[in-house]
């Protein structure tokens, strides 16, 4: 096909969008750069996959596994796997966060781009000139974590009648098994926080290192939360902040996990293949290895032997960089066998549905659940077979999950293009859209024209032939 041609009619997205869209609207074009925005990284749904599948064997042995069966060294291997597995779902969610501000930060920050009204105080000056999709993008992360938080709480809801009747002690524990942090809250109050400061980062080079400053600091602040009373504090915020009050997921320092993976996001190129992938995070990894690797021969500042579930800054630092490097890893692989590439796939972007129905599943409190009709009487092959079944259970669940949608949201990458023009991601998506429609019905009008001119002339000649 010659370039600039129209589409044929039928012809697949990719096809329209490398002939027949102007060269600003293609897909994978960028006027200023030349760099396809980011899409989609196969590596990050790999990683979420293989954690959902490893999440639901954790809290399968949690709740079922007996407790003859929990010690030696082969349940500690597997404590020390289990311990990985909250930290690479908060690296991925730090990481497509950042990536979802890539086109943002590539548009021009100059007098021709969009800028911000002019907010109370500050008289005409207005806010500088920040490209208006930041703010937008920001506060469609405001109000996803904004979701995010109340489903975590609505998971601990049933803690709440024992909240409101109990008196004296066991009062107190219901409200704070009710306010705990857990992963929902951690990623929300993480994803909101890293998502306004790219708001008004003027560079992704800026705000990789503002991340991984954050990162050491929250990493290197969570003992001292930890043995800090909290005097005074509201037990709704002390809960967030620190593991004093049951919360299993406190931002001190498990935050430091989703602001590195913002860092490394932000940081690489948009355009970037999985073999540039690989290395960064290959030496992410193995930096923070060796920083753990100090904590251990120089206990101050890092401090602290390895313990799957402790706040120490060497424990962080050791988890982070096992995590980089499994990520390096699943960057590298180039295919996985089908079979491998579907599973990971479909629980990767189905990985919030899998958590939420399996802890119903496996840890809810009610009569159903498998550790009120079971609890932990099972051996480790029992164990391994509730796995299986309940991973099969959310796999099928997920196929079926997008049937009974009303409407599937889809990820909507702006464009810099669009992103001059000042229009917001879905409007972009529109326009693209109708002027996909448009070259296609401008394709196919010269083929109807030349039926429709064929037509009488077929009439004609059957017309003769009946004549005679």
């Amino acid at each position: 096909m010659r370039e600039g041609a129209p589409p044929r009619p039928g012809a697949p997205p990719s096809e329209g969008a490398r002939a027949g869209a102007p060269v600003s609207e293609r897909a994978g074009a960028s006027p200023s750069r030349g760099a396809p925005p980011p899409a989609r990284l196969a590596f990050v749904d790999r990683l979420r996959g293989l954690a959902a599948l490893v999440m639901i064997e954790v809290h399968v042995v949690n709740a079922l596994l007996s407790a003859d069966f929990r010690g030696g060294a082969a349940f500690a291997a597997l404590d020390f796997v289990n311990g990985l597995v909250a930290p690479a779902f908060l690296f991925a969610a730090g990481l497509s966060l950042a990536r979802s501000f890539v086109p943002a930060w590539d548009a021009p920050a100059g007098p021709s781009a969009p800028s911000l009204p002019p907010s109370p105080g500050r008289g005409a000056r207005g806010a500088g000139p920040l490209p208006a999709a930041r703010p937008r993008l920001a506060a469609q992360h405001v109000r996803r974590a904004a979701w995010l938080f109340a489903l975590g709480y609505a998971m601990h809801a049933s803690h709440l009648p024992s909240a409101l009747s109990a008196r004296g002690p066991a009062r107190d524990e219901a409200w704070a098994a009710l306010l705990q942090a857990d992963v929902l809250q951690l990623i929300a109050l993480s994803l909101a926080a890293l998502a306004l400061a790219a708001s008004f980062a003027g560079s992704a080079r800026r705000y990789a290192a503002g991340a991984l400053g954050a990162a050491a600091a929250i990493a290197w602040l969570g003992p001292a939360a930890h043995r800090s009373g909290w005097a005074g504090i509201p037990l709704p915020l002390a809960t967030l902040f620190t593991a004093r009050f049951g919360s299993p997921f406190p931002a001190l320092p498990w935050a430091s996990f989703v602001a590195l993976g913002a860092a490394l996001g932000a940081s690489a190129t948009p355009a970037a293949r999985r073999r540039a992938w690989a290395r960064s995070l290959a030496a992410a990894g193995a930096s923070a290895l060796a920083l753990a690797a100090l904590g251990a021969l120089a206990p101050w500042p890092l401090g602290g032997a390895y313990e799957p579930w402790a706040l120490a800054p060497a424990s962080t630092a050791l988890r982070a960089g096992l995590v980089c490097l499994l990520a390096s890893g699943l960057a590298l692989a180039r295919d996985l066998g089908p079979a491998v590439e579907r599973t990971l796939g479909l629980f990767g972007r189905h990985s919030l549905f899998v958590y939420a129905a399996h802890i119903a599943l496996v840890y809810g409190r009610h009569p159903l659940s498998l550790r009120s009709l079971i609890g932990p009487t099972l051996g480790p092959f029992a164990c391994l077979a509730i796995w299986a079944l309940v991973s099969a259970a959310m796999a099928l669940s997920a196929l079926a999950l997008p049937r009974f949608a009303r409407r599937r949201r889809t990820a909507v990458v702006p464009t810099p293009s669009s992103l001059r023009a000042g229009r917001s991601p879905r409007v972009a998506q529109a326009v693209r859209r109708r002027r996909a429609n448009r070259s296609r019905n401008q394709a196919s009008a010269p083929r109807q024209g030349a039926a429709a001119a064929d037509a009488p002339a077929s009439a004609m000649t059957k017309g003769d032939t009946t004549s005679a």
